[in-house]
């Protein structure tokens, strides 16, 4: 688990956080769940209002070094327009 917050000094000031959650129960044999979770929430500190946020989840299989499965990608942006994308992925680890 991650969290880490910034603050942009820059025109607007933006104040954003991302998180990041991984779930790796014990693995049988070489077999098991893979099930990441990432969050952004930003907020302009100058103008006052919600800029950004974003939930990104992945649910799947993992089997020696790959995770494959189905990914949800649930993103607002200032005016909190809604769009849910689903696909599939495939993630492997080359240096494991």
């Amino acid at each position: 688990m991650v969290l880490l917050p910034r603050m942009d000094l820059g025109d607007d000031y933006n104040f954003e956080t991302i998180g990041l959650v991984e779930f790796k129960p014990q693995q049988i044999k070489t077999l098991g769940v893979y099930t990441p979770v990432q969050v952004l929430y930003n907020y302009n500190t100058k103008k006052e209002f919600h800029d950004r946020r974003y939930l990104y989840f992945r649910g799947g299989i993992s089997y020696q070094n790959y995770q494959f499965g189905l990914g949800i990608f649930d993103r607002y942006g200032p005016i909190k327009v809604s769009g849910d994308n689903f696909g599939l992925f495939l993630k492997v680890l080359i240096n494991n």
